[in-house]
């Protein structure tokens, strides 16, 4: 389906019903949750029901947005919605709470930028954007909705901390054009990044410094690897949504082109984050495991190992396949 015939939809949708649902990935981050309520927002102002749903809940850096307050972790027994709107999710398996059956979420509308992806939704609106907020943005346009400060400020960081602050490879003409347009429209670019980057217990910069004590540098200085031990994030009382951007330590060490942060969920799985320079593709590193994203920030689950043994799995095939040490300049092709 193309995005104008997504688009048109995805008016259809709005228009024929009354209340609505919106989810998205589990560990939500800022493209998640800005998403998620900007979706919300536009829905409202249209005269809808909406109903934010974050089972985790909404990760202390993004609380400041509104309708964060509202969002709730378990849905109404015995409520139904005429459709359901998916955000910043290539896979299914990824959701917060696995989704209710379709008689009670209606039609799902997936909103993607991802390049790993499998269309599983009835309506699939995709594009190669910078953050599903930049396609949020447009799509209230699309609808037309009134863009708010309110939900410009949740685009506006949806878009700011999936461009790692309009530093990433990803940032776009379009995407600073729209950030342009936030800040038009009363965005406070400072208010933002207080809130999402200097404002945290001092409980997480304790975790911190744990997890950078866990820190490994392989292959000829070009792959870093942290560990976030279940027992650390316990002590501190923490959840795994304090280990956002933990990565990019890792990936800020010279030499290193790809970083790497593990740690063990409840279900005893491996979760990895994955980053790079740029000259590997960690969307497809990711995909070998079963898991995808962006080139220079993907993710996957590895089951039936440990922490340091998935630490190794994850240094072999970087090693092995991607012969991570001999690059020098050119990315190595694959087959």
């Amino acid at each position: 389906m193309s995005p104008v015939d997504a688009v048109e939809e995805i008016r259809k949708i709005a228009a024929q019903g009354r209340s609505f649902l919106v989810a998205t990935h589990r560990n939500p981050d800022g493209d998640a949750v800005g998403s998620c309520l900007a979706v919300r927002l536009i829905l409202r102002g249209l005269g809808k029901e909406a109903l934010a749903w974050l089972p985790e809940g909404v990760p202390q850096s993004y609380r400041f947005l509104e309708g964060a307050g509202e969002a709730v972790r378990t849905l109404p027994a015995g409520e139904k919605f005429d459709a359901t709107f998916v955000v910043d999710t290539a896979d299914e398996g990824i959701l917060g709470a696995p989704l209710p059956p379709r008689e009670t979420t209606g039609p799902v509308v997936v909103i993607d930028h991802h390049r790993t992806r499998t269309e599983w939704g009835e309506v699939y609106l995709y594009r190669d954007a910078s953050a599903v907020g930049e396609i949020v943005f447009d799509l209230a346009r699309d609808l037309g909705a009134t863009v708010t400060t309110a939900l410009a400020e949740c685009v506006f960081t949806a878009m700011m901390t999936d461009t790692g602050s309009f530093r990433y490879e990803t940032t776009t003409a379009r995407v600073m054009h729209v950030a342009a347009e936030c800040i038009e429209l009363g965005v406070s670019p400072w208010k933002v990044a207080l809130e999402v980057y200097e404002t945290f217990p001092r409980s997480r910069v304790e975790l911190l410094v744990e997890v950078l004590s866990t820190l490994r540098v392989d292959i000829d200085g070009t792959f870093a690897s942290l560990l976030a031990r279940p027992e650390a994030l316990a002590r501190h009382g923490l959840g795994p949504d304090a280990l956002e951007d933990f990565v990019n330590y890792a990936r800020a060490i010279e030499g290193v082109e790809v970083a790497a942060l593990l740690r063990r969920r409840q279900d005893g799985a491996i979760r990895v984050s994955l980053r790079s320079r740029g000259k590997i593709d960690v969307s497809l590193v990711a995909k070998n495991f079963g898991g995808g994203g962006h080139r220079g920030a993907a993710g996957c689950t590895i089951e039936g190992l440990g922490l340091e043994e998935a630490r190794e799995a994850v240094r072999l095939h970087l090693e092995k396949d991607w012969k991570l040490a001999s690059l020098r300049g050119e990315e190595p092709r694959r087959g």
